[in-house]
Formats: C-alpha cells, sequence, structure tokens
C-alpha cells in the first residue's frame, strides 16, 4: 500500500487513453489508483467465487 502511494504522488501528470472508441484523459495517479482498485475487487471476487465453491463440494460430500 505505501509503495503505491509513493507511485501515485511521483506521477502527477496527465495521461490520455485510448480505449476502442472511449479517449479520455486522466491523471496518471488516478488511472493507477482505479486499477489498483479492480485488480483488488477482481482478486476479491475470485476468493469470493473459490470459497463458495469449496463449500458447495463440502456439502455434496456430506450428502445435505
Amino acid at each position: 500500500m505505501g509503495l503505491l502511494l509513493i507511485f501515485m504522488i511521483q506521477n502527477t501528470e496527465r495521461v490520455t487513453l485510448r480505449f476502442l472508441f472511449w479517449n479520455f484523459t486522466w491523471p496518471l495517479w488516478l488511472l493507477t489508483l482505479v486499477a489498483a482498485l479492480v485488480g483488488a475487487l477482481v482478486w476479491f471476487g475470485l476468493g469470493v467465487l473459490r470459497r463458495h465453491r469449496r463449500r458447495k463440494t463440502r456439502r455434496e460430500g456430506r450428502g445435505d
């Protein structure tokens, strides 16, 4: 978390992003923050799915 904060403080210039038909300009620190948050949500979501599958498998094994 600390390294992310340091990276964001050091990178304040604006960058233009072009993706398919979208074009927008954001500060690099904001883009970094959004990418980190999306990555954390994906990581958390995959963990929840894995726990759910394991729980479901255990229940089927018990015969509930």
